[in-house]
């Protein structure tokens, strides 16, 4: 393990790492990093998990990852990249676990490329309004989707068709979408991925939360999915005609 974190590190220079071919965990959050360089982790062969939040990264080169065909885990929320280069992460192929949130504002087709093994997806709290239908495709085993408090107003018809589609249905492998804290009203069934389990509308701790139309929770009542607690307080969709999801 090395650990760089709350420093001042703006610039990792080429080679910084030469010679760390056995280091699993790299921590780089809370500097002042801005660009990913082209190779900059080339030589970290076994690293297992790369801690990146908390910087000020903008700026991502392609090939910025190459050579952590070994990373199971990537953190990079609360920087300031607004839009995923094509392909970004087309050498993450062992990649179970991605959290990308802050700014960014469009998912592009081929955005997540490369990440076949991904199972965690956490997109919280950006500012995501465009969602290129075929975004998630390259996700067959994904089985956790977090689009939680963003500007989406609409999905695109069959988004999340893809969604888990290569991982067979386990108890401990039930999907899991959030959808709270955007500007979405409507949901067509069509929109969800196959076999969902656990599927999030509302936040119970905000006052703020659009209502939802009644058409959208005459289906879903009627459903197999759970909605998701926390602390014990529920979830449970409001309706705009006040209709309550438990009559």
């Amino acid at each position: 393990m090395l650990s760089l974190n709350d420093n001042r590190i703006s610039v990792i220079e080429e080679g910084a790492f030469t010679g760390l071919k056995n280091l699993l965990h790299l921590y780089l959050n809370k500097n002042s990093i801005t660009h990913l360089h082209k190779g900059i982790f080339s030589s970290l062969t076994s690293c297992n998990f790369l801690y990146l939040q908390r910087n000020q990264i903008s700026i991502i080169d392609d090939g910025a990852f190459m050579g952590l065909g070994n990373l199971q885990k990537l953190y990079l929320y609360f920087n300031n990249i607004t839009k995923l280069p094509a392909e970004v992460f087309s050498s993450l192929t062992q990649c179970v676990s991605l959290s990308l949130s802050h700014k960014i504002t469009v998912l592009q087709h081929d955005s997540f490329t490369g990440l076949n093994a991904l199972k965690f997806l956490n997109l919280s709290r950006n500012q995501i309004s465009v969602i290129d239908q075929a975004a998630f495709k390259p996700l067959g085993h994904l089985q956790e989707l977090f689009l939680d408090n963003n500007n989406l107003t609409h999905l695109p018809s069959g988004v999340f068709s893809e969604m888990g589609s290569k991982t067979p249905r386990y108890p401990l492998q039930s999907k899991r979408l959030r959808l709270e804290g955007n500007m979405l009203r409507t949901l067509n069934p069509s929109n969800l991925p196959p076999g969902l389990v656990t599927l999030s509308l509302s936040d119970p701790w905000s006052a703020d939360d659009i209502p939802w139309q009644c058409e959208t929770l005459c289906w879903l009542k009627h459903g197999s999915v759970d909605w998701l607690r926390k602390y014990g307080r529920s979830c449970e969709p409001e309706c705009s005609h006040g209709i309550m999801w438990n009559t």
